[in-house]
């Protein structure tokens, strides 16, 4: 079945979705380079169990538009996630997040605890185990790279997207995808202002500094989560491995488990689909 579209409309934004499914709501939020087709596999098994399945684009990522304020901060994508739990009517769902999707629901996790009934985290741990070393920061240079001005946007969509092909292969190492896994993100980045929105959210975290937007992000992102969390980690990940994961259980005052995909690195979700969508339903349980 093709999944629904949603919208939602909120701060100035005309956010879209994809669904499956009814019941109690899990929203999963998509990562870079990545688009909301990133869970494709998983929503049909988070319907199947009687869940509604939401997989929003992310604020920028077209067909989402653009922040009309340039507001990519860590503060507005856990304000967005909240904001999707107003528009469809949920006093509370269970989150699940990769990549910049992970900073999403961790905001969002911060932002309103109460609204949370399980979080699940995949690939990026909990931001207080990131303690920097040169390995950790040779393997997130890209983060320096994007903050720099014109350049990015223009090295990004060079050669057929070859740098995105780069990128996907240093951070998952044995993974062979199809090119049609990377069909959606050439899309998606084939539009200038859907890039350029990707590329501040590296912006605004580099450039952010003492501003009252960074310092509100940074407070946020490094609060105790108190709902019960599963990580989900890349065991051949060469940047952030299942060390990290066991290193943020301290950021964790609730329930927190860590589920190695042994095969996979930084896109465990698509890498290795069967063991991570197991790994989920049972974190998340039968649906009411």
């Amino acid at each position: 079945m093709e999944p629904a579209t949603l919208n939602c409309e909120h701060d100035g934004l005309t956010l879209h979705a994809r669904a499956l499914g009814d019941g109690p709501l899990v929203l999963c939020l998509h990562g870079y380079p990545d688009t909301a087709h990133t869970w494709d596999d998983l929503l049909p098994r988070l319907a199947d169990a009687g869940y509604r399945a939401v997989a929003p684009f992310q604020r920028g990522y077209a067909p989402s538009t653009p922040a009309p304020d340039g507001d990519y901060s860590i503060e507005a994508l856990g304000r967005d996630v909240v904001a999707w739990l107003d528009a469809l009517g949920a006093e509370q769902a269970d989150l699940i997040g990769h990549d910049w999707g992970t900073t999403a629901v961790l905001a969002a996790t911060a932002l309103a605890p109460t609204r949370v009934r399980k979080l699940v985290t995949l690939a990026i741990p909990h931001p207080r185990a990131l303690v920097p070393t040169p390995k950790l920061l040779w393997g997130a240079r890209h983060f320096g790279v994007y903050a720099l001005p014109i350049w990015p946007e223009r090295l990004v969509p060079k050669a057929g997207f070859a740098h995105l092909r780069a990128i996907y292969k240093r951070w998952s190492p044995n993974w062979e995808p199809s090119p049609e896994e990377f069909a959606e993100v050439d899309a998606c980045f084939s539009d200038p202002a859907a890039l350029r929105a990707a590329l501040g959210y590296y912006r605004a975290v580099m450039r952010g500094g003492l501003s009252p937007r960074g310092l509100r992000s940074q407070a946020l992102i490094r609060k105790r989560i108190t709902v019960p969390s599963l990580a989900i980690a890349g065991g051949t990940d060469p940047v952030v491995g299942p060390g990290h994961f066991e290193a943020a259980a301290s950021a964790y005052d609730g329930p927190y488990d860590v589920v190695v995909a042994p095969r996979s690195g930084h896109f465990p979700h698509r890498e290795e689909p069967q063991l991570v969508g197991d790994a989920i339903l049972r974190f998340l349980g039968s649906a009411p």
